[in-house]
Parts: structure tokens; sequence; C-alpha cells
């Protein structure tokens, strides 16, 4: 089975596909995950430290899963609809990385901060469920169980590296990380 270009731009799956197209799915889900590992983790003490209420916190995080549920299928839909997948998929983890940072100099601003989280949700929920697509699209099913425990790894060892670091570092570091990780899974 060889790799080869869909019309919507994603890999798929041809006749022959090389060990190192498989090497695609663990580097993106172990980049993706790490930059999800170190922050969300510590995003609810960041906003603590800013002085946001209870409430506030127990808000902006119930925001993110809540706008997911509702809006990953419509991005789904979107993608199919017009065979724009990897177009969807670059545009919306590019402003959900936008969203993120923006919230490290954003906190003390309530609306704002909030506004940015709901965005990221909304924008953000249709990422996941594209690049599993692609990857499943790509291998086997029993690749694809190989490829998506890096994304466990990452996210693993870079919380190790977000809660070993922000106490002494501060929270800009882990922002930094989160910026040079999901950054490179962007590029990727």
């Amino acid at each position: 089975r060889e790799m080869v270009e869909s019309t919507d731009g994603l890999p798929t799956v041809g006749p022959a596909v090389s060990k190192v197209a498989y090497l695609w799915p663990k580097v993106i889900y172990f980049t993706l995950f790490a930059g999800l590992g170190v922050l969300l983790p510590f995003l609810p003490v960041f906003y603590h430290s800013q002085g946001l209420s209870k409430k506030d916190i127990g808000f902006l995080g119930a925001v993110t899963p809540a706008m997911g549920f509702f809006a990953a299928p419509v991005w789904g839909v979107i993608a199919d609809r017009w065979q724009i997948h990897k177009q969807v998929l670059t545009w919306t983890m590019s402003i959900n990385f936008c969203c993120m940072m923006g919230q490290y100099f954003t906190v003390r601003h309530i609306f704002v901060l909030s506004s940015l989280v709901l965005i990221g949700a909304v924008i953000n929920a249709g990422s996941t469920p594209l690049i599993e697509n692609a990857v499943i699209q790509l291998m086997d099913s029993t690749e694809y169980g190989k490829s998506r425990k890096w994304g466990a790894v990452g996210f693993g060892i870079f919380s190790l590296i977000g809660g070993s670091v922000w106490p002494s570092v501060g929270f800009g570091s882990i922002f930094a990380l989160y910026g040079l990780m999901v950054g490179s899974a962007l590029i990727l």
C-alpha cells in the first residue's frame, strides 16, 4: 500500500504505505497532545493565580467540552461537504492556537478571556475528529492504536514537565511550551 494525497489534501492509503508514512501520525499525536498536556491541567491553577473566582474558573472549564459536543459535528459536515478537510484542520488548529496563547495576555479581563475560551472551544472542536479521520484513512486498525498511544505519551510526559516548570519559572513557560509543541504540530 502506498500513501497518496487525497482530493482534500490529507494523506490517505494507496497500494503500499511505507513505515515512514506511519511515523507522521505518531509525531502529530505526540506533539499535539504534548502541547495540551503541558497547559490544560494547569489552566485552572493559572486562572486562580490571576484572581479569577471559583465560579469563573468553573465556567471556563465547562465551556470547552460543552461547545465541543455541539460544534464537532458541524466541522465534520463542513469538511465533508466541500472536501476541505486539510484546510478546516489547519484553520481550526491555528485559530485555537491564537485563542489559547491570547489567554495568557488577557486573563484579567474576564469578558475577553471568556470570549477567547468560547471561540477556541467552538473552533477547535473539529480538530481532533479530523486528525483521527486522517489517521484512520492512512492505516489499518492495528496500526491506529500504535500511533494513538503517542498522544498519551506526549500528554503524560509534558504534564510532568509543566508541573515541574511553572512553579519555579512561571506560567509563561508552560504557555511557551504549548506554543512550541502545538506550533510544531501545525507545521507538520
